[in-house]
């Protein structure tokens, strides 16, 4: 199938799909789930200002977040981000150095690239968007989907 991509209306496509109920395979969804949920965790690492390098961050980083609220953070909330970035890094290593700009130079040797980690934020956050979008027009739930404003991209974290 040749698709025109400056002539195809994506909302007609959405909505063919919404009112078209396809049904995907068990295997699929739980992919599906876990790779929206691989992204999600990623894409919310990476607004965090982790300084002590990957999978570590500090009372101090966590903070400077909450200048912009009344409240200051407990700690309770504190400890709960850092246990988040803490258990992100060890699920995702290889992407999580990414995000930092680290990169594997061979025998053993590490180097830094900051367009590496950019790169890496740019592919996250596009996979988590597109994820969210297929979830929606793929639910079970004739109703759910039907009913769903389709937003795209979705990154909320």
């Amino acid at each position: 199938m040749k698709i025109n991509l400056v002539n195809e209306n994506i909302n007609e496509k959405v909505n063919h799909l919404k009112e078209n109920h396809i049904d995907l395979p068990t295997e699929v969804l739980d992919l599906m789930d876990f790779l929206e949920t691989k992204y999600e965790r990623l894409v919310w690492y990476s607004r965090k200002p982790v300084t002590g390098g990957p999978g570590l961050i500090t009372d101090e980083d966590i903070k400077p977040m909450y200048q912009h609220i009344d409240s200051k953070p407990t700690q309770e909330t504190i400890d709960s981000i850092k246990e988040s970035v803490r258990e992100t890094y060890e699920h995702f290593p290889i992407e999580v150095q990414e995000l930092h700009g680290l990169i594997d130079l061979g025998d053993g040797r590490v180097g830094q690239e900051r367009s590496v980690g950019d790169w890496r934020h740019g592919f996250n956050s596009g996979m988590l968007g597109c994820l969210r979008m297929l979830s929606q027009i793929t639910h079970f739930d004739n109703e759910y989907r039907k009913s769903v404003n389709v937003q795209y991209p979705n990154l909320d974290s």
